[in-house]
């Protein structure tokens, strides 16, 4: 009984939603129909690891099916084929727009609303460590008569 109370405080690790199967149901509208073709063309270029072809399917989805219910799943897509060639700032973008509610009467809205959240948390743990480990760096023009003689460069430095 103890074991079994134990395990399900564990934290259970946070999974992407799949890719999902191209299906293929007829529609009732041809728009609906190129939609659905678009939509799998983009899970087919970022499968094959081809991510600029990614972002601009799903961008042009979300542009054309504003209305769609898998527009949540367009955008989730889009965000991690931007992150692929670390456009991160793009990414966080998609990841806020679904995080703030776009789900509403979408297929997997509130799956795609909770891993958006936790792609914008990663995020900006990533950005922050990156930050935080940058050396400061700082340049001077100076014309060379307006150094100082070389023994003295050092204190120049210094100060």
């Amino acid at each position: 009984m103890l074991s079994l109370l134990l395990s399900s405080c564990v934290a259970q690790p946070h999974r992407s939603p799949p890719v999902p199967k191209p299906t293929r149901v007829p529609d009732d509208t041809p728009a609906r129909d190129a939609q659905e073709r678009l939509l799998q063309e983009a899970h087919r270029a970022f499968s094959q690891e081809r991510y600029r072809a990614a972002v601009l399917f799903f961008s042009r989805f979300a542009e054309v099916a504003p209305d769609s219910p898998r527009l949540a799943e367009a955008r989730w897509w889009l965000g991690r084929a931007y992150e692929q060639i670390g456009d991160y700032r793009s990414a966080m973008e998609q990841y806020r727009t679904i995080a703030a509610g776009i789900t509403g009467g979408q297929q997997d809205g509130t799956l795609y609303e909770g891993q958006a959240l936790r792609r914008l948390d990663d995020l900006r743990q990533v950005s922050a460590e990156q930050r935080k480990g940058r050396a400061g760096q700082l340049a001077l023009r100076l014309r060379l008569d307006r150094l100082p003689p070389i023994p003295a460069l050092s204190a120049w430095f210094d100060e």
